[in-house]
């Protein structure tokens, strides 16, 4: 029963064409959504470098669950390749593409079939509903759980052909990686189980299997209802409700895998809330078709196992997040490893009946899930259009109302997502919109109104001070504006919250207390990740670091505190920060501190002040004021 190497070289091109084919747009121009930002692209992930001690960091960063293989691979991903955008995409398609491979060896070792494992791989590389996978860069997560649990099912299908210790515990090994790239991994040791009893095990055995897994819902509900209240409270929704829900999603995401409908693939799916087996009604028709799939499941278990273990496999990757689990209602990705199985256990059924119509079915099949995918992938490049389409889809989706009321107030759209900000005010997720209102007040000139809505805030966050800060700012109260962006960086540091507060102090003409804050919070200025092009491009840390310490120069120089002066200067050259344009500016304040008037105009004049960033539109600014001071001084 052995694979030729020649033919499998063929089989392996085709997956590879077919994967580059799907994602060629999503390569091109990748993109960054939502749990991008705080789990892959953050500062807190990467440490003081490239070294043991930030190496242990990343392997115990976690946002949520802990999941050090993940984490420990952005990392990695952010220093060799600098933070490149397109690295992190390029990544998630070849293990998207190693996992075809995987998968293709688990399908042929289970069927001895090597027309249905090849199209089975085929089918599964290009669904659409494995794309977030790929695409979304945060769930590397998922294909890496697949990638470590697939390597570990192939160990334990050797184990059991040749009963190898060796096998079996590397196996286990391959589960342990999986588990520790996402908590999901942990369910290739049921698979195991199933496999080995389906295969083995007498009809009373497998009876057993089908009850334990009645029994595990059990206390997955009992465990849920007591160890998640707070999430339940969040979503809206109680444990029952949030699992009769499921079995809607579930039949969802069947008829997906077998026949996607691009209308209905986008990375927030919403389906209105189940309240009872009959509200609406659906649901119960979706618990009778999933009882009549696991039902056939156990009538087959003995005539045809790789339709039994299909369909179970399918179910049991959902065990833990589409049951009871107050998760986010639905999201693709979750049947990454799940819709394999499901594709095995319907291929080997429709191959059992030998017509040529087969043979054409599942090539029209093939193809639209192709199609499905790449037409997504053209939508994902251009992520406000994306947001927009997403919204239009889900308008009853918390999040996708959130995100595209997000997007149009970056669009300066500013009525618009008002408008929709305050639908959220009237859900459980009112805290999605209290600062981004807030926020338009203030851009609307309506501090006093901005304000007032602040102090009906449930929470008072580190971003909701700032907000305050700025406000009192416009409504010309500086001191309580100060105290206010002192209260949020104790709060939470952040560099650009520094940055306003030295800002104001200036203004004040308070010298000695931009000196004084930049110097209490200069310890948390991070110079570990100014030249990851990435993580600047997002949270222009570089530029904001350069900008604090020359406000902080410029006030050394007036106050005539050479020793600060020159300590600041050195740590520009340590961090090669300190630019030929920086250098004359900090000159030309020297010399117009010691009245030295032509050389500090020279100096000034050979400023070099690209206005493409807000660097430059400091420096230039700061270049200007300066020459006009100059002239009124010199009356010329």
């Amino acid at each position: 029963m052995n694979i030729k190497n020649k033919s499998l070289r063929y089989e392996y091109l085709i997956f590879l064409v077919a994967i580059i084919f799907c994602y060629f747009n999503v390569i091109r121009l990748p993109q960054i959504y939502y749990d991008d930002f705080s789990n892959v692209f953050t500062p807190a992930l990467l440490g003081e470098g490239f070294n043991p001690h930030s190496i242990l960091n990343a392997l115990m960063f976690h946002v949520g669950g802990f999941r050090p293989i993940s984490y420990l691979s952005f990392y990695l991903n952010h220093y060799l390749f600098n933070g490149n955008l397109r690295s992190f995409v390029i990544i998630n398609v070849i293990i998207h593409f190693l996992n075809t491979i995987i998968f293709y060896k688990i399908a042929f070792k289970l069927t001895k079939n090597r027309e249905i494992s090849f199209l089975t791989s085929l089918f599964w590389a290009v669904s659409p509903v494995n794309l977030f996978a790929v695409s979304y860069i945060v769930q590397r997560m998922t294909s890496l759980m697949a990638l470590f649990g697939g390597i570990g099912t192939l160990y334990y299908l050797n184990w059991e052909e040749t009963k190898k210790k060796n096998y079996l515990i590397f196996a286990i090994l391959f589960v342990i990686l999986s588990t520790l790239s996402k908590e999901n991994g942990i369910l290739f040791l049921g698979l195991f189980i199933v496999h080995y009893y389906i295969k083995n095990g007498t009809q009373k055995d497998i009876l057993e299997i089908y009850l334990t897994g009645f029994l595990f819902l059990i206390f997955w509900y009992i465990f849920c209802k007591n160890y998640f209240v707070v999430g339940y409270i969040k979503r809206g929704i109680n444990p029952i409700e949030r699992f009769l829900t499921e079995l809607r999603v579930l039949v969802f995401y069947i008829q997906n895998i077998i026949f996607p409908f691009n209308k209905n693939i986008f990375l927030i799916i919403n389906l209105p809330a189940s309240k009872s087996l009959f509200q609406p009604i659906t649901t119960l028709f979706s618990l009778i078709f999933i009882l009549i799939l696991i039902g056939v499941s156990f009538f087959l278990s003995k005539k045809d196992k790789i339709i039994s273990i299909g369909i179970l496999g399918f179910f049991l990757f959902h065990i833990i997040e589409s049951t009871f689990m107050p998760l986010l209602q639905a999201f693709w990705h979750r049947n990454y490893v799940a819709s394999f199985f499901l594709i095995l256990a319907f291929l080997k059924f429709i191959f059992s009946y030998k017509t040529k119509i087969v043979n054409i079915t599942v090539t029209i099949l093939i193809l639209n899930a192709t199609w499905v995918t790449i037409l997504h992938n053209l939508k994902w490049q251009y992520k406000p259009y994306y947001v927009k389409k997403n919204y239009e889809r889900y308008p009853q989706s918390l999040s996708a109302k959130n995100d595209f009321a997000n997007e149009l107030f970056k669009e300066g759209k500013l009525d618009k997502a008002l408008n929709i900000y305050s639908e959220l005010l009237n859900t459980n997720r009112k805290d999605l919109a209290f600062i981004p209102i807030i926020e338009i007040f203030h851009l609307k000139n309506l501090d006093k109104e901005a304000l007032a809505l602040a102090k009906l805030s449930p929470t008072k966050g580190p971003n909701l001070l700032r907000i305050i800060a700025i406000c009192y700012t416009s409504l010309n109260q500086p001191n309580k504006a100060l105290l206010y962006f002192q209260k949020s960086l104790d709060k939470k540091f952040e560099p650009s919250v520094l940055f306003y507060t030295l800002s104001l102090f200036y203004m004040n003409n308070n010298y000695d207390k931009v000196i004084f804050i930049a110097d209490k919070y200069q310890k948390k200025l991070t110079f570990k990740f100014i030249n990851n092009n990435k993580i600047n491009k997002i949270y222009n840390l570089k530029n904001l670091i350069i900008k604090i310490l020359l406000l902080k120069i410029e006030c050394e120089v007036k106050l005539g505190l050479k020793k600060k002066l020159n300590k600041d200067v050195n740590l520009l050259k340590k961090h090669k920060l300190f630019t030929q344009s920086i250098k004359n500016y900090i000159n030309a304040l020297i010399c117009l501190k010691q009245k030295k008037y032509p050389k500090a105009i020279q100096l000034l004049k050979a400023i070099n002040c690209p206005q493409f960033n807000d660097l430059g539109l400091f420096l230039m600014t700061k270049k200007r004021t300066f020459m006009l001071c100059i002239n009124n001084k010199t009356a010329k």
